[in-house]
């Protein structure tokens, strides 16, 4: 599978921090429309899929980028910076696109990662677990 992402990390986050400026005009000019709509355009959504924004978490074997953490929240902030809605979208999409690709079995993963583009993925999820108060453990 081919994957566009440099594996260097300084030529990664240029060429992530490129795109969403690339995009901007895009998601800036559909700003307003999003926010009527309660969802994002079709032209925004494209716009984002076109530049590989989306696979921002998605490990490299599967044509990701597998960005670092630092850089992935450093992304998701300059793209809410031009438009909250599809930052929000962002950070949906790569991280269920992300889990996808990092943690189904290979079977699925084959199955399912079939060309370059990759699948167009959204989902919410919840951990597991439960909140247990405690004293705190400073003062």
């Amino acid at each position: 599978m081919d994957n566009p992402f440099p594996t260097e990390r300084d030529q990664k986050r240029r060429y992530l921090f490129d795109a969403v400026d690339s995009v901007r005009d895009v998601v800036s000019a559909n700003a307003d429309k999003a926010e009527d709509l309660r969802t994002l355009p079709q032209e925004t959504v494209d716009a984002l899929y076109e530049t590989g924004l989306f696979k921002l978490k998605l490990p490299t074997e599967l044509g990701g980028a597998e960005a670092d953490p630092v850089t992935q929240i450093e992304v998701y902030e300059a793209m809410t910076r031009i438009d909250t809605s599809a930052g929000w979208a962002l950070i949906i999409g790569a991280g269920s696109l992300g889990l996808a690709g990092g943690f189904l079995p290979d079977q699925a993963v084959k199955h399912i990662f079939v060309d370059d583009g990759g699948p167009k993925f959204a989902g919410s999820t919840a951990p597991p677990g439960s909140a247990v108060p405690q004293e705190p453990w400073c003062s």
